[in-house]
């Protein structure tokens, strides 16, 4: 997944971050984990 952001991405050197979410509303983080589904560990050779 950070490959393909990086190869579509219309910046020379976009900027990707990754935090980690520690605690926050229990009803935010039930909407966030709705709205974005499992996510998968990173693999460099997916595609």
């Amino acid at each position: 997944p950070l490959l393909c952001t990086v190869q579509a991405h219309p910046y020379e050197l976009p900027e990707i971050i990754a935090v980690s979410i520690e605690t926050g509303s229990h009803d935010y983080l039930q909407w966030l984990a709705r709205s974005t589904g499992k996510v998968e560990a990173s693999n460099p050779n997916r595609r």
